[in-house]
């Protein structure tokens, strides 16, 4: 298992905390240029919260080198959040009562009816080089409940599985994807 971010601090806490012989994690400061993966080529990709952070080119970048280093058959998994949702309301209550300003930092936005019609315009190829095993989305209200309870959240978000989730207007945006 191999992790990789692009922040020194983030990599250091995640071997301090999570690494082990079988878990390490990775400062990668380019994909496209690195010694790192040269020759590996990984069962399962998951780009977890990214996406919506890179330009469209960037993301271009990152999609077709997850394609290059999947096995054939091997899943790419992505999650963003999904704009059919609460979640710009979240970011505009966050954006009020918080430094962080999400319209910098979320810079390329989906949501559950436009993510594969954007995705082939960002990478025209997409459809030539994934096969959808499932679209899906979840934590429709853990995010309110959360700020009440943790485990019921958890427990909500957890009774039932991501895959068999078919309600567009949670809160995140999940897709998982199979190398062809």
């Amino acid at each position: 298992l191999i992790g990789v971010d692009i922040l020194k601090e983030q990599i250091i806490y995640a071997n301090q905390k999570y690494g082990n012989e079988i878990r390490k994690f990775h400062l990668l400061e380019d994909f496209n240029n690195n010694e790192l993966f040269r020759e590996v080529k990984f069962d399962v990709i998951t780009i977890i919260e990214v996406i919506e952070h890179l330009t469209e080119q960037q993301l271009a970048e990152m999609i077709t080198y997850a394609y290059s280093k999947l096995k054939p058959n091997g899943s790419l998994i992505i999650t963003t959040p999904n704009y059919t949702s609460a979640w710009p309301l979240l970011e505009l209550i966050l954006n009020k009562v918080s430094d962080v300003k999400y319209e910098d930092q979320h810079i390329t936005r989906f949501n559950y009816f436009n993510v594969f019609d954007k995705l082939v315009r960002i990478v025209p190829r997409f459809f030539e080089m994934f096969q959808p095993d499932f679209k899906t989305t979840s934590h429709l209200l853990t995010p309110f409940i959360a700020s009440i309870s943790f485990s019921a959240a958890d427990r909500i978000s957890s009774a039932v599985a991501p895959s068999k989730w078919k309600i567009p207007f949670g809160a995140l945006l999940i897709l998982k994807l199979k190398r062809k």
